[in-house]
């Protein structure tokens, strides 16, 4: 929705701009910040977007500026200039990090918090920890939604113990919002913990900024690593191919931890619906390479945050080779916080996590492919919207016409199949035909392919071989 273009006011400017172009991903600051104003809704595609409500109010100059907590506006403080203000004590500080106090790579020991989490388990044992040590008194996180009153498959809810903490201790790659939990803090005297995506906490570190309320009682946020965000198409796209229609998914396990797996690259899904469920190996999904960016948000491709960097400590996937081999799931840690960096010494010390140091060099390295989409890829398409005269984020990355014209042509395939990924979808679902959504995208997918292996013939002779006899079906 966009609001005319003789209003003026701020909302109206992020509406011209941020929604307009695409760029929103769906956090919900700016409805925080102008809960009168704007509310979040889902589109046809499955994104969240602000909705204008009522009058953008271009005169009242007590309303905050919504720029101001937009991660995307251009208006905002970036990574650096919040890091500097959080973490200036942190010893350590380079380009793709941003500042740290320590690096590791570990899993937890004690429990069955790695069994029940995606990677290492490190993300609710942190959590859990900050609760019993009466260091926060509620973790916000996602969790699983209201499907029974025909709610979201998952949202933001507030965990007040560890039994509900349990709860939201996978990922879960389904777009929520954070105005209504924000709320939620505005309105109860509690200290708490945040688990988000690395915009969503640079959101969230903005609006600590600019209301004084939250700011005094957020205390702690920590981010995962984040390669995109997807709409919910990608869930009941798992579902669909499960044998669930999208009307019928109830709950997805996009990192179930089946017996058979042999690797931690090894995914399975479990889909579930009223009366059945089903276990499938990512691998015979077709489409689900995480390079070709199905159901992919378009803000996602214009981020340059992949670690978190303005969280008090960053979890993610040690995707490392010597950590590949085992099924159970390492993490990476990046602790910026000192109170935070004591409670991983403490748990290394106690036997309660296995912990290793990490350099900066491998902490990069386990997110390579990352940093490759998100600072050489970012800086052509901000060539390209240049060229283009579009308005578009003001990000750290340059602009830059720099790439060879075969990686330029992968960046290029790599936004159409996004793009089309939304729209062919929802026609599949119209006609209730899910061939239809593969028909669609195999002949972009097959050139992206055919691009990809003539970059590198070795690498990808398994996966073109494997994927070739898939579409061969289809």
């Amino acid at each position: 929705m966009s609001a005319p273009t003789t209003d003026t006011s701020p909302i109206a400017d992020l509406f011209r701009t941020v929604v307009a172009g695409g760029y929103c991903v769906g956090c919900g600051a700016c409805a925080t910040m102008a809960p009168e104003h704007l509310e979040m809704r889902l589109d046809s595609y499955g994104r969240f977007l602000p909705r204008q409500i009522g009058d953008a109010a271009p005169s009242d100059t007590a309303l905050t500026d919504v720029r101001a907590v937009c991660p995307f506006s251009g208006r905002s403080r970036n990574e650096d200039e919040i890091g500097a203000d959080a973490f200036g004590h942190a010893p350590h500080q380079n380009g793709l990090i941003g500042r740290w106090e320590t690096l590791h790579a570990g899993y937890v020991s004690e429990g069955d918090f790695r069994q029940n989490g995606t990677s290492g388990g490190m993300t609710n044992w942190i959590a859990s920890e900050l609760l019993s040590r009466g260091l926060v008194d509620a973790i916000i996180h996602i969790r699983p939604g209201a499907q029974s009153t025909g709610g979201p498959l998952f949202q933001y809810a507030v965990s007040r113990t560890i039994e509900e903490l349990r709860e939201g201790a996978k990922t879960r790659y389904y777009p929520c919002e954070l105005s209504t939990v924000m709320q939620y803090i505005r309105e109860t005297p509690m200290r708490f913990a945040l688990i988000s995506l690395p915009c969503f906490a640079r959101a969230a570190r903005l609006l600590r900024e600019n209301d004084a309320v939250i700011g005094e009682r957020l205390h702690f946020q920590i981010a995962i690593v984040c390669g995109h965000l997807k709409s919910t198409g990608y869930a009941e796209y798992y579902g669909w191919t499960a044998g669930m229609h999208p009307r019928d998914l109830t709950y997805v396990d996009f990192r179930y931890k089946a017996p058979q797996a042999i690797s931690a690259k090894q995914y399975f899904i479990l889909a579930r619906s009223k009366d059945r469920q089903s276990v499938i190996a990512n691998a015979n999904v077709y489409g689900t390479d995480w390079g070709l960016g199905f159901f992919k948000l378009k803000a996602c491709d214009y981020c340059d945050d992949v670690l978190g960097e303005t969280a008090d400590i960053t979890l993610g996937d040690a995707w490392l080779p010597r950590f590949d081999s085992d099924p159970a799931g390492t993490n990476i840690v990046i602790t910026r916080h000192p109170q935070l960096a004591q409670i991983v010494a403490e748990g290394r010390a106690n036997g309660s996590i296995h912990i290793e140091d990490l350099g900066a060099e491998d902490i990069a390295r386990s997110q390579e492919a990352g940093f490759r989409h998100r600072r050489d890829g970012l800086a052509y398409r901000l060539y390209l919207r240049d060229q283009e005269g579009q308005w578009r984020p003001r990000k750290r990355v340059a602009a830059a016409h720099h790439l060879s014209l075969r990686y330029r042509l992968i960046f290029r395939l790599r936004e159409a199949l996004r793009d089309r990924s939304h729209a062919a979808f929802a026609e599949a679902v119209r006609g209730n035909d899910l061939r239809i959504f593969i028909r669609k995208m195999a002949p972009l997918v097959r050139v992206y392919l055919v691009v990809l292996r003539q970059m590198n013939p070795d690498y990808w002779q398994k996966k073109w071989a494997g994927l070739r006899r898939r579409l061969s079906l289809r």
